[in-house]
């Protein structure tokens, strides 16, 4: 129905309705024709228009809708929401943006139509003006797909230094190599290590990443040290928690002590928390790096 439409059969005119009889329509007015308003709406049913009048210069400069091919938009489309992202096949190389906007008279200034989407994605703004030059922006964070993230674990031991009539032991994983991340609010990357001191004295040790490579262009990839009790629970170390990831090698925890013939379990967690804001340029990055002990009496 193009005019004068009466979606319940009451005689009256619902949508689409020409009030002056000259062939356009003046209020309730739908002309994608999805029974929903689009301008010049009556919402109280008065007769006369309260939203998205087009006799008066408007300030909207929502979108109605965005589509990115026929990838799932997350989070679901609402207008008053700026930020979204969408996760397509690696092998894309671009896709087809569709929007369209609230208010008949704002148009779209740039943003949609085909896109190119470079590895490992891209963040596309959206520019919306609405008739009386307010300006909004949406953005769509298109990334690529890619392989499960992947850590590389293994078990060893080595000797650090004699003291007294023993040594400090440590067994630990090999090092800490993560690549393909996406951000998680779930996801860790666990390095288990634990620390004997065979010695007959107290040893004052600290706790080194060495060997650091860090491809994060933000701070958002970070760690957390935790010691395990005796129950098998975590307890975080002296407040190093959600630290930045280091970018060279250099101290992760120094003045720690090991008591004579204690045994101390460890657990360094890697995070790349999901911020809720554009993270398109960590994509596909990788952190590598190894840990020292270091005796520091």
């Amino acid at each position: 129905c193009t005019l004068n439409c009466d979606d319940d059969n009451d005689g009256d005119c619902d949508r689409n309705c020409d009030k002056n009889n000259d062939g356009q329509c003046d209020l309730n007015c739908d002309p994608d024709n999805n029974k929903e308003c689009d301008y010049n709406c009556d919402t109280n049913n008065d007769g006369k228009c309260d939203q998205y009048c087009s006799g008066a210069i408007s300030s909207n400069a929502n979108l109605k809708y965005i589509k990115v091919g026929s990838y799932l938009l997350s989070p679901a489309f609402n207008e008053n929401v700026t930020q979204y992202q969408v996760v397509i096949p690696a092998e894309e190389t671009s896709v087809e943006i569709e929007a369209a906007t609230v208010a008949p008279n704002a148009k779209i200034v740039s943003g949609t139509g085909r896109v190119e989407v470079q590895d490992p994605g891209i963040t596309q703004p959206i520019v919306v003006m609405a008739e009386d030059g307010t300006v909004k922006t949406y953005y769509v964070v298109i990334v690529k797909q890619v392989n499960a993230p992947q850590s590389e674990i293994g078990d060893s031991n080595y000797e650090v230094g004699t003291l007294g009539n023993g040594t400090l032991t440590v067994a630990y994983t090999q090092g800490v190599s993560v690549k393909n991340i996406e951000p998680s609010n779930t996801e860790e990357y666990v390095q288990k290590f634990s620390i004997t001191n065979t010695a007959d004295k107290t040893i004052t040790f600290g706790i080194y990443g060495v060997e650091v490579n860090n491809g994060f262009k933000s701070n958002d990839f970070n760690y957390s040290l935790y010691q395990i009790n005796d129950q098998g629970n975590r307890v975080l170390v002296r407040e190093i928690l959600n630290i930045p990831a280091l970018r060279n090698d250099g101290p992760i925890a120094e003045q720690l002590v090991i008591e004579s013939k204690q045994t101390l379990n460890f657990e360094l967690v890697f995070r790349f928390p999901d911020t809720g804001k554009p993270q398109d340029e960590d994509q596909g990055v990788s952190y590598k790096s190894k840990l020292e002990i270091r005796i520091a009496n």
